[in-house]
């Protein structure tokens, strides 16, 4: 299951990940990307302070 919550905590949507029947001793590797959209009209990003990652491995965070 993926939960995405936004910066209070509030959870915006919740999606459930099909990853198949599992054995014993069988692994299944996943990877999570984040794609980014801003509108023409949005700030510029330039003086705004925002960070983003997509590396699951670094907390998948996008921060503003």
């Amino acid at each position: 299951m993926v939960t995405i919550a936004n910066d209070r905590g509030v959870e915006l949507t919740r999606q459930i990940v099909g990853v198949g029947a599992i054995k014993p001793g069988e692994q299944r590797k996943f990877t999570v990307a984040v794609e980014v959209f801003a509108p023409p009209e949005a700030s510029d990003p330039e003086k705004d302070d925002v960070r983003t990652t997509t590396d699951a491995s670094r907390g998948g965070v996008m921060r503003r």
